[in-house]
Order: C-alpha cells, then sequence, then structure tokens
C-alpha cells in the first residue's frame, strides 16, 4: 500500500458514485489498486463537480489554417499529442480524472547539469491514457509550454509544483482542509434570517456595490463569488478589481446584482472573508516587499476551520505558503529535540522513518543556538539526511532604543553557507523585516501575517450615494 496518503478504512470512502461517474470509474485507465494513493484520490475526484470543459477543436483549427502549427508545438510523440487528440467532451473528465489521480512530485537528490541538453533524474510522474510517464521537473516545464528549455525552469516554479503535489493535494483530499469544508460551515449559518424575512420582498430585486473603506490590498474576491453562487445561482456578480489588487478608501470595486433577500443574506459571510483576507493580504504584501530578496512565510498560527483561507490571502498578498498542517513536512521544533535527547537524535529519527516508509518530504529542524546549529552540520556532514531547511529561531535581538541586532543571524546564516535553506523566525515585524532580509536567509516566517491581522474594512451597500456621505462624515470614505 502506498504511504504517500494516509491510509482510510472503507468507513471513509464517501457517498456512493452517481451512475455517470461510476461507469467512468470501470474505464481501464482508472484501474488502480484497491486502497492506493491513486485509488483513493480517483475516488474522491470523480465525487467532485467539475465545470464544462474548453477543449481543442481540430475542426475549427484546419478550417483558420491553425492545426498543423498547434500540433508542431504539442511534438511528434508527446504526452500532450495523445492528450489532445483525444480531448473531445466525452474523453475530457476521464484523462483529467487520471492525471489527477496518479501525478506525483518525488524531489531528486540535487542535480548539476554539465551540459545544457543533458536531461536530469525524473522526479515527476503520472499516468495519461494508460500510458505511464516520467521525465525531469524542467522538462515537464518545457511540456507545459511554460518554458521553452529545461534550463531556463525557475526554482519558483519548482517550488510551486512541490507546493502543490506535497502540500495542497494532501490539504484538500486527505485532511478535509478544504473549500467545500468552509462553504458548509458559514453557509449553514444563513438559515433563517427573521429580519430578512419581514422586511424585504421575497421577489424584489437589486443593486449592491462594494466600497472599500480603507486603502490596502484586496483579496477574496474568488471565494466570495463561491459564497454568492452557494446562496443565490441567479445572482450576477460584477468585479472592477481582481484579487491582489490595489484598492484605495471610497473606491467601488464590485457590484452584485439579484434577489435583494439572497444579497443581504449572503452580505456579512462574503464580507466577513473578504475584510479577513484583504487584511492578511494587505500586512502579507507590505512584509514581502520588504523582506526582498528573502521571502516571507506565514506559520501554523491560523483561525480554526480557516487555515486554507488565511494561507490563500497569504499567497494573493505576494507572500509564500509553510506547510499546511503537520502532514506535509517534518518540522523538527524544541519540544521533539528536548523528548528526543538532543538534534542529532532528532533528525536520525526523522531520517530513519522517512526512509522506513518511502516517503518524500521536506525535513525543517530549529536550532537556537551556535551550539545546535553545529551539531545540525555536524550530522549532515556524516549522514544521508533528508534535511533540506534550518530554522534560525530568536536570532533577531530587539535592542533598548527598539532596534534590532541582527549580527547572530547573520553568522548563522555564513555558517550554513549555502548547504541548506534557512529561515528566520521570532521578532518579524513590519519595522523589522527588512532588515532581517538583508542577512541572507531564504525565508522569514512571521505568525503575524495570520493570527493578529488587522480586517480591512469593506462595506456592501445598495445605497452607496447616503453610504459614501456617511463614510465622508465619519472619515472612512
Amino acid at each position: 500500500m502506498d504511504p504517500e496518503m494516509p491510509q482510510q478504512g472503507p468507513q471513509q470512502q464517501g457517498p456512493p458514485l452517481d451512475p455517470e461517474s461510476l461507469a467512468l470509474s470501470q474505464h481501464e485507465w482508472l484501474q488502480f489498486e484497491e486502497g492506493s494513493a491513486a485509488f483513493m484520490r480517483c475516488r474522491r475526484i470523480l465525487r467532485m463537480t467539475v465545470p464544462r470543459p474548453r477543449c481543442i477543436d481540430w475542426g475549427l483549427l484546419a478550417d483558420v489554417g491553425e492545426a498543423a502549427r498547434v500540433r508542431a508545438i504539442l511534438g511528434e510523440d508527446t504526452p500532450w499529442t495523445r492528450l489532445f487528440d483525444i480531448a473531445d467532451m466525452p474523453t475530457y473528465r476521464l484523462i483529467t480524472v487520471e492525471f489527477l489521480s496518479t501525478f506525483r512530485y518525488r524531489a531528486h537528490q540535487a542535480a548539476v547539469r554539465e551540459e545544457d541538453d543533458e536531461e536530469l533524474p525524473p522526479d515527476v510522474e503520472f499516468s495519461l491514457c494508460g500510458q505511464h510517464v516520467e521525465m525531469s521537473i524542467e522538462r515537464f516545464a518545457v511540456h507545459l509550454g511554460i518554458y521553452y528549455e529545461p534550463e531556463t525552469v525557475r526554482d519558483d516554479f519548482t517550488q510551486g509544483l512541490t507546493q502543490g503535489e506535497e502540500g495542497v493535494m494532501r490539504a484538500w483530499w486527505s485532511q478535509g482542509y478544504s473549500l467545500t469544508t468552509v462553504e458548509e460551515l458559514t453557509l449553514a449559518t444563513l438559515s433563517g434570517d427573521v429580519t430578512c424575512l419581514a422586511t424585504i420582498p421575497t421577489e424584489m430585486e437589486v443593486e449592491a456595490y462594494f466600497l472599500a473603506k480603507d486603502d490596502g490590498i484586496v483579496a477574496g474576491i474568488a471565494l466570495a463569488e463561491m459564497i454568492f453562487n452557494e446562496v443565490d445561482p441567479t445572482l450576477k456578480v460584477e468585479w472592477f478589481k481582481k484579487d491582489g489588487d490595489n484598492v484605495v478608501r471610497g473606491l467601488k470595486f464590485g457590484k452584485v446584482q439579484g434577489r435583494a433577500h439572497s444579497i443581504v443574506v449572503a452580505e456579512r459571510v462574503v464580507l466577513n472573508f473578504m475584510q479577513r483576507m484583504s487584511g492578511i493580504a494587505t500586512l502579507t504584501k507590505a512584509m514581502a516587499d520588504a523582506a526582498q530578496p528573502a521571502c516571507i512565510l506565514e506559520t501554523r498560527k491560523t483561525a480554526p476551520a480557516l487555515r486554507l483561507v488565511d494561507k490563500w490571502a497569504v499567497l494573493i498578498g505576494g507572500g509564500q505558503n509553510h506547510r499546511l498542517g503537520l502532514f506535509d513536512m517534518v518540522m523538527i521544533k524544541d519540544n521533539h529535540i528536548s523528548i528526543a535527547g538532543g538534534v542529532s537524535n532528532a533528525l536520525k529519527s526523522v531520517d530513519q522513518y522517512l526512509e522506513k516508509n518511502d516517503l518524500q518530504m521536506g525535513v525543517e529542524v530549529e536550532t537556537r543556538t551556535f551550539e545546535e546549529l553545529r551539531e545540525v552540520l555536524n550530522y549532515a556532514s556524516q549522514n544521508k539526511t533528508f534535511l533540506s531547511r534550518i530554522m534560525l529561531d530568536n536570532m533577531v535581538v530587539p535592542q533598548p532604543d527598539g532596534n534590532i541586532d541582527v549580527s547572530m543571524l547573520k553568522q548563522a546564516v555564513e555558517l550554513i553557507n549555502g548547504k541548506f535553506e534557512t529561515e528566520a523566525s521570532g521578532n518579524v515585524t513590519v519595522e523589522t523585516v527588512h532588515k532581517i532580509g538583508q542577512t541572507g536567509v531564504t525565508y522569514i516566517s512571521s505568525g503575524a501575517l495570520t493570527h493578529s491581522v488587522k480586517a480591512l474594512d469593506i462595506s456592501l451597500k445598495i445605497d452607496t450615494e447616503l453610504a459614501l456621505e456617511v463614510g465622508r462624515r465619519t472619515k472612512r470614505a
């Protein structure tokens, strides 16, 4: 049984498949070993509602003389040739389910390309049309059409794919951190609005506008659309800004049209999400810009049941995500080290566990002193290890005048000398993050991004002129 995914008993298989999905599951390309990771993923994906696909229309391309050029781009004998040859309406869902069920990213040891055209070891694998495919992540990026040559693939593409496979898939499908769960939790609070029932005629239709009452980065637009659609699919939502854009106080940045009752019922839930997500994105943007060239990360200090939403907001603000839970990255912290009897013992135990269970994931260890750091480096120099990142905790020292001393952090980074990724933690604020980012650390993590964020003030108003008048009177618009 594949150890990559948490194992689940028959009682956790979920509701029966609908007839169409059940018939699809019998196709030869979806016959996976029962209980395997691919089998479990396949069953979960088959229960998902997917939009109607937009596929290549070869007839139309031939009519306009573009078919030959498109086939030349796809190549003569590549997975994508087969993909697009059969990508019509009846088969699109089948190959999508097959690809997502079997896709894996397994990082190889760091390799150096001696020649520009040298192929790196395969670390991406998937099945397409019943054919098993393995290739390097660089070659995969070229096949996707994102890059022209393997040697031009950037590290952020590799990191994004790693997080997508090891983090997001696990979180959405294995651990229940799904937007469906979020919607169910919040929509359960919307039934029985006695005020709306008493004051708003059932069929009355109105137009309401989103108003920014603060300057900042807007986030949560995509989630707001999902919630409006769940409340009333007939509502029409239009946005003048997109997630990640700047908004200024007094700006109308979106509108929703339709049944007044539905709009008012959904209003508070939509605004709760958007205000929190926009606050997180705004702070993240400020810290991410100041931290350069280091990358800013959040932590697991998120709101209960809203971890995925909080982390989504960090991405919108220009940050990067740390681990999603306890399952997608090994993170050896002070208590683990104390219980294990030292940092070397903890690292050895982790290496043995991952090797025994054939698991591939990042490993981070926390160090608080130079002694611990030297012990980690000494262990890594003498042992084969999965260690990928070293956290340098509280090596930023506050000064009486409000400044910070980063000399200890900088010395630690120099001691590591690029052998591992580094992460600074502790005493990270908007005021200190720039100085920390100049020390050479790879990442800077801040719990403040999500655990104590100030919401961005946003409103949804039907009478926008009156709302703006009141806002000007109270200096909030």
